[in-house]
């Protein structure tokens, strides 16, 4: 359960910070404070920070995608995450965690070894 937690604390801080300086550029520029590209470097930047999370999903653990997925799945049913943010936090995780599941399961119960070795 340790695992579930940090993969939803995780997942539940980021989305925040992301909302947060989401929100603080997009007023700034509309203000005229910063350039109104600002906005498009930061889409940018949330594209690439989210590929790069996505490509380290296959080395979490189980527990910590779990937390993860749970977590995006409450921050997208309460209007804090785009269509983007649901693909790379909710769908593309859980076609990882199906992966691993299927590979789970079609593991033979007996290992190698031991159906190789021979008793006398």
């Amino acid at each position: 359960m340790k695992k579930i937690k940090a993969g939803l604390v995780k997942a539940i801080s980021s989305a925040i910070i992301g909302f947060f300086v989401t929100t603080v550029v997009t007023f700034l520029a509309n203000k005229g404070y910063i350039p109104s590209y600002s906005i498009i470097i930061l889409s940018v930047f949330n594209m690439i920070t989210s590929i790069l999370t996505m490509l380290k999903m296959r080395r979490w653990g189980i527990y910590y995608a779990i937390g993860w997925v749970i977590s995006s799945a409450i921050l997208a049913w309460m209007g804090l995450l785009g269509t983007t943010g649901i693909i790379f936090n909710i769908v593309i995780p859980s076609g990882i965690l199906l992966i691993r599941l299927i590979l789970w399961l079609s593991k033979p119960v007996i290992p190698k070894k031991a159906r190789k070795r021979k008793t006398t």
